[in-house]
């Protein structure tokens, strides 16, 4: 594996791995301490994951044995029933009513 492939993987993984702990973390300090802290940190964990996830999935497509389940055999694949959905999707955001009364 090359560097940055490793690099990329071991920072997912370690993002992923710490999402397990986001329960056990507790902050006083802001206004709602249960529930702030553990949505700021799970969220922060999650789009880490998804940063370092997706070079994964785009630039590095042959895998190994070693590679994990999780980052190579779950790659979306690209067909033409999900860029029909995606486009009405888009459409139907751009174009749609808007709910504002």
């Amino acid at each position: 594996m090359r560097r940055y492939e490793k690099f990329c993987l071991k920072t997912a993984k370690l993002a992923a791995y710490g999402v397990l702990i986001v329960p056990f973390f507790y902050t006083s300090r802001l206004f709602f301490p249960y529930t702030s802290t553990k949505t700021f940190l799970f969220r922060t964990l999650v789009e880490l994951a998804f940063v370092f996830w997706v070079p994964l999935i785009i630039f590095f497509r042959s895998g190994g044995r070693r590679l994990m389940f999780l980052f190579y055999c779950l790659r979306p694949c690209f067909c033409p029933l999900r860029y029909r959905l995606f486009l009405a999707f888009l459409s139907e955001a751009v174009f749609g009513p808007t709910l504002n009364g």
